[in-house]
């Protein structure tokens, strides 16, 4: 569903262009490539406090268990909807979080706009790599994802006052994540044309900034460039982190983006 809504606009050509690029660039890396850090954060911060947990059966009495078997608790789709609110908790969020942040070297501002527009690059990452690489289970997981995002959105919407016509100004921007989606995978076949897209659909977004005037080239070349280093660190990060929600987006100077967890970066 979410896929064929992202590439709807998209012409079979442009998509198949989309496709190829992505494949040259993030899936069949050439030997030598220098190897950016992995995403994955390490096993002994798995199921960290404070972020959607996963019960391990031998952590648990066995009438526990027994009890959450079944309900359902490690059936497919809960397991599933559990890995994806921890990649929106732990590295959606806090990622967005830190672009925008105070003195980012982007020119991005602080602003609702910006973030929810940070959100949505991060998050058309993941998309690009579950989608492209594990098969249904990454089309699932990647569903999930995008469910999660739509209600904290939502919610930001809700904290923001909107009251009135919040379902229309909700359509407006899953409409924006659609285009921000749909214009970076063609852009990803004619890389000069990112930046456009960038300036077009991220920095215009927010109608106190002047596009043109208010952000430099230099600017704008940065986050096309944390963009591309991010797709090669997660195409670098174990699939068994990725697949369990527990990983983390590296910030614009390379730190673990944000550490914080959903409901600080949702404030």
């Amino acid at each position: 569903i979410f896929a064929g809504a992202v590439y709807g606009g998209a012409s079979t050509s442009d998509r198949k262009r989309a496709d190829a690029a992505y494949a040259a660039l993030y899936l069949a890396r050439p030997a030598g490539a220098e190897q950016p850090a992995c995403l994955a954060k390490p096993p002994e911060e798995w199921n960290e406090p404070g972020v959607t947990q996963e019960l391990s059966k031998d952590d648990l009495p066995a009438w526990k268990y027994w009890i959450l078997y079944w309900g359902g608790y490690y059936s497919y789709t809960t397991s599933c909807a559990r890995s994806a609110r921890r990649l929106h908790e732990l590295a959606v969020c806090p990622a967005a979080k830190a672009l925008v942040a105070p003195g980012n070297p982007f020119g991005l501002r602080d602003s609702f706009a910006h973030e929810y527009t940070a959100l949505a690059l991060h998050a058309w990452i993941l998309h690009k790599r579950l989608r492209k690489v594990y098969g249904r289970a990454g089309a699932d997981l990647s569903q999930e994802l995008h469910g999660f995002m739509n209600e904290d959105v939502e919610m930001r919407v809700y904290k923001r006052g909107v009251r009135l016509r919040a379902s229309h100004w909700n359509k407006q921007l899953e409409n924006q994540f659609y285009l921000i989606c749909s214009e970076l995978d063609v852009a990803m076949a004619e890389p000069d044309t990112v930046t456009d897209v960038l300036r077009k659909r991220v920095y215009a977004f927010d109608v106190e900034m002047d596009a043109e005037e208010d952000v430099s080239e230099q600017q704008v070349q940065a986050l096309a460039h944390y963009l591309h280093e991010t797709h090669l660190a997660l195409a670098n990060t174990d699939a068994t982190a990725l697949m369990q929600g527990e990983i983390r987006f590296r910030g614009p100077g390379g730190e673990a983006g944000g550490g914080e967890i959903a409901q600080q970066a949702s404030s």
